[in-house]
């Protein structure tokens, strides 16, 4: 078991080992020597076209030279059969009279025919494939694709008609055909694999080559710079930064084209890809190619979890928004078929109180004014308290004696509106009367400096107009006044 692991996971092909049972030695002989032939060209042209190689006269008349020598035998044995075909044709028709001289002379110069038209087909693909290369080779330039695949074809028919034409039997060739078959892909696999190792090694011998042309040089300007003091420090900066740019350039080139050469070999290799370790082009073993399935499939398998566990996650995320937005709507109807009728009422009760608005809005009313009598003045005493239990108490204050307020009152009045006392300090309210006119009169007389003198009474008559009430001394002092000031003026018209 060990050792079984241990072989290559793309084996050697024998097309003619000994379990291809049932083909002769003279088979396998006639075609080992073509198929060497043919795995050559196939090789060339597999690395031509992967690495896109431009085709050089060298490598043009090496894959003529080699298709030349396919086409001899594929030709060769094309003659020998027909050869045998036309004596045992010719023998027949001896020994049987079936047909007349005549009819037989025409099948025979038909397959003649047929044989010279295989014959000039065989020349015609070897003529083409030399014309492909050459014109190559003339403009120096890579394959086409089409060039290519052109070329690969014609090889391919010429492995089918070298087994057609050079196997003992008719079973021979189903066998052989059937193992080119079944080998042909691996031979295509082994054949990329190899494109790559070689390019592998000529990536890896390039990079050689220019890291120790790299190193040479900074050596050569270090020298300038220090012992023959031909360049200066400055000059040799940029050089050696040059020459490392140069080479890294190079170094890329290289890792760029290797990369660009496997993943072409990857194509080709098709099936037997995962066969094939395609950094160095080295067949993996069996143990190794098993190794690597089983990472990838479990990297697969982790992958699929992983992704699985994050659709999961994100579905329940999904939902649950799904859940939280329905229930938000339903919520939301709930209000509005709550609000919505209040709002409805709110807004009909504005359109009625708006439209009475509007029609009062342009009327203009006079309210009349309406007398009232002397009202007393009303004084509210105490506070509103629940513990302990209290309530104010108004107190209504009659002042018709008259009054002093000796803290700012207001108190209501006939003519004059609200009116306060006792806001500046102490003030009296002064009723009409003759006492309080006495009083009025001393002062007048204080006034006139008639303090002490005989005073002669003398009768006057005056009419005055009061439009308010006595309210403050200063009042009191005015009214004073215009009595003492008409006393004045009459007295001096008497005399």
């Amino acid at each position: 078991m060990v050792k079984y692991l241990k072989q290559d996971a793309l084996q050697e092909v024998d097309r003619f080992g000994d379990s291809l049972e049932g083909v002769s030695d003279s088979t396998k002989v006639a075609l080992e020597g073509f198929f060497n032939l043919s795995d050559g060209v196939s090789k060339s042209l597999s690395e031509m076209h992967i690495t896109s190689s431009r085709v050089t006269q060298e490598m043009a008349t090496d894959l003529v030279g080699k298709y030349e020598g396919m086409n001899k035998q594929i030709v060769e044995g094309l003659n020998t059969r027909h050869i045998q075909e036309m004596d045992s044709m010719k023998n027949f028709f001896l020994n049987s009279s079936v047909l007349t001289g005549e009819e037989e002379a025409k099948i025979l110069e038909k397959k003649q025919q047929t044989h010279d038209k295989e014959i000039e087909l065989e020349e015609y693909k070897k003529k083409r494939i030399t014309e492909i290369l050459q014109l190559a080779a003339d403009e120096n330039r890579a394959l086409t694709e089409r060039e290519y695949e052109v070329i690969n074809n014609i090889n391919q028919q010429a492995q089918d008609q070298a087994v057609k034409v050079l196997s003992a039997s008719e079973m021979e060739q189903k066998i052989i055909m059937v193992r080119l078959k079944e080998t042909a892909s691996i031979v295509s696999a082994q054949q990329a694999a190899e494109v790559v190792k070689n390019s592998a090694m000529q990536r890896d011998k390039s990079v050689k080559e220019v890291n120790a042309q790299y190193d040479e040089t900074v050596a050569q300007i270090i020298r300038m710079r220090d012992e023959t003091g031909v360049i200066s420090a400055e000059q040799a900066d940029k050089l050696i930064a040059e020459a490392k740019k140069q080479r890294d350039e190079s170094v890329k080139y290289a890792e760029n084209m290797h990369k660009d050469i496997v993943s072409e070999a990857k194509k080709q290799a098709g099936e037997h890809a995962q066969t094939v370790d395609w950094e160095t082009g080295e067949i993996l073993s069996k143990w190794a190619v098993f190794k690597n399935k089983m990472k990838q499939t479990f990297e697969e398998t982790n992958k699929a979890i992983s992704d699985k566990w994050n659709q999961m996650k994100t579905d329940t995320a999904n939902k649950t928004i799904e859940i939280l937005t329905a229930t938000k709507s339903k919520f939301d109807e709930i209000k509005t078929a709550i609000t919505k009728p209040i709002e409805d009422a709110r807004d009909k009760v504005k359109n009625v109180i708006d439209s009475i608005t509007g029609f009062f809005s342009n009327m203009k009313l006079k309210i009349p004014e309406i007398s009232l009598p002397k009202l007393p003045k009303f004084n509210l005493t105490g506070s509103f308290s629940l513990s302990p239990p209290s309530v104010p108490k108004i107190d209504v204050s009659w002042n018709a004696q008259g009054g002093i307020f000796n803290k700012p009152t207001i108190f209501g009045t006939a003519n004059a509106g609200l009116q306060g006392v006792g806001e500046a300090g102490a003030e009296a309210i002064l009723p009409l009367n003759r006492k309080t006119f006495a009083g009025i009169g001393k002062g007048i007389a204080e006034y006139l400096n008639f303090s002490g003198q005989q005073i002669q009474t003398e009768n006057y008559y005056f009419n005055f107009k009061v439009d308010k009430m006595v309210g403050d001394e200063a009042d009191v002092k005015s009214f004073s006044n215009q009595i003492a000031n008409t006393l004045k003026r009459e007295r001096g018209m008497r005399r």
